[in-house]
């Protein structure tokens, strides 16, 4: 299945929520490239929408390897066989860890602008543009458990068949769209899959039902 933007896979991906089971939802998108869905998916059940940020730690020498994520309520996800297969331990990337921390909460100020993250027995839907690795899912869903939601959902139009597998584990529930064996690049499913930056993610906050 292909998408015309991530607002067409999230109207795409909205069809298959029900309403009624998601009634009392609150979603958190993935910023950046999960809110312009996870937007979509909010308008659809009439929910309130907000971020649960989370920053990918990459290879030091190839920053898009991703080796794990972290997340705003200090959840760490480490992908140690990654990390086995680069040759790296958890002091080689402390810098980049510390870094990445920095701009997470750099964008937590930004996009929540002081709100104090309210997730505590809430049903939480998390929605990204799709999954790969799944650290950074992984990472979100940690953190959401650990701030006291009450039942994890993770959707997003397409998603990795491994990585779905390894993030059954953090969640009740995953909704995907497209689940094929090798994904490859996530952008490949979409025609127009341009960096979303922090005026856009702003923007359709300020639009949200919170």
């Amino acid at each position: 299945m292909y998408f015309t933007d991530r607002a067409d896979a999230g109207r795409k991906l909205s069809r298959k929520l029900n309403k009624k089971i998601y009634k009392k939802a609150t979603v958190f998108a993935l910023p950046r490239g999960g809110v312009p869905v996870g937007c979509e998916v909010a308008k659809h059940l009439k929910a309130p929408l907000d971020v649960l940020v989370v920053r990918k730690i990459g290879s030091p020498m190839q920053p898009e390897y991703g080796l794990g994520a972290i997340s705003e309520s200090g959840a760490v996800v480490l992908d140690h066989d990654r990390m086995a297969t680069a040759q790296i331990t958890e002091k080689d990337i402390k810098e980049i860890v510390a870094m990445e921390r920095k701009e997470l909460e750099r964008r937590v100020g930004l996009y929540r602008k002081g709100k104090i993250l309210s997730i505590k027995n809430k049903d939480v839907i998390l929605v990204d543009d799709g999954l790969a690795t799944g650290v950074t899912a992984r990472a979100a869903a940690l953190a959401a458990k650990n701030l006291g939601a009450k039942k994890i959902t993770f959707v997003a139009p397409v998603c990795a068949k491994q990585s779905m597998v390894e993030l059954a584990n953090y969640v009740d529930e995953i909704i995907c769209l497209d689940e094929p064996e090798n994904l490859g690049s996530i952008g490949a499913y979409y025609n127009h899959f341009d960096q979303v930056n922090d005026e856009e993610v702003v923007s359709l906050l300020s639009q949200s039902t919170l």
